[in-house]
């Protein structure tokens, strides 16, 4: 079923609820656990397992805290804030073990995703899981100093800083995003607040 299929559908439904069980029906689809487990997307699931087999390779002070809050916040960059990437390269800057690589893959239609690490044992483990999982079609990872990039840098349609830690005021325009954005129960719209878009200048 298609978005407006399923937005009539669902209007549909709700217009044949006896009106005064439309607010308990509402609030149980907002807080229900029943209705996030119904929408858990095989995105998240391959994220989950990949970040499964990247924690046993890892000493566990490495390991991120908050899995659930780097998928959300992957999802919401590749759904909310970029456009449409068809037909686009997307080069992701120090790409550490790939977490932006992975989810570009399957929250974006993305032609290449392009990681550029420092770390060979990080480059290892990413190229690891892109073999694993099957995602070399559109993934690759190269073992370089960002600097020594020039080329791919000139030809990026998006670039993914994590930390840029740089004064980018010269040179680029910050973007407006919408952080109010429904993410699962446990969304929390201001944990997005430190992704930022820019356009060059």
């Amino acid at each position: 079923m298609n978005f407006s299929d399923a937005k009539n559908e669902i209007v549909r439904l709700l217009s044949r609820v006896n009106s005064k069980d439309l607010p308990r029906l509402i609030d149980w689809m907002k807080n229900s656990d029943e209705v996030d487990d119904g929408l858990v997307d095989n995105q998240k699931v391959i994220l989950q397992s990949i970040s499964e087999d990247l924690r046993t390779c890892l000493p566990l002070e490495a390991v991120l805290s908050s899995e659930s809050l780097a998928i959300q916040k992957l999802q919401f960059i590749f759904q909310h804030v970029l456009p449409d990437l068809t037909g686009r390269l997307v080069v992701d800057v120090g790409s550490r073990l790939g977490a932006v690589l992975y989810g570009g893959y399957l929250y974006s239609s993305a032609a290449r995703l392009v990681g550029v690490e420092i770390s060979a044992e990080f480059v290892r483990l990413q190229n690891m899981a892109v073999e694993k999982y099957g995602f070399s079609d559109r993934i690759q990872v190269i073992h370089a100093d960002i600097s020594t990039q020039d080329s791919l840098l000139q030809n990026a349609d998006v670039l993914i800083m994590n930390n840029g830690g740089l004064n980018l005021s010269q040179w680029v325009e910050e973007l407006p995003l919408d952080y109010n954005v429904y993410l699962g129960k446990d969304g929390d719209p201001d944990a997005f607040k430190n992704v930022h878009l820019y356009r060059v200048l």
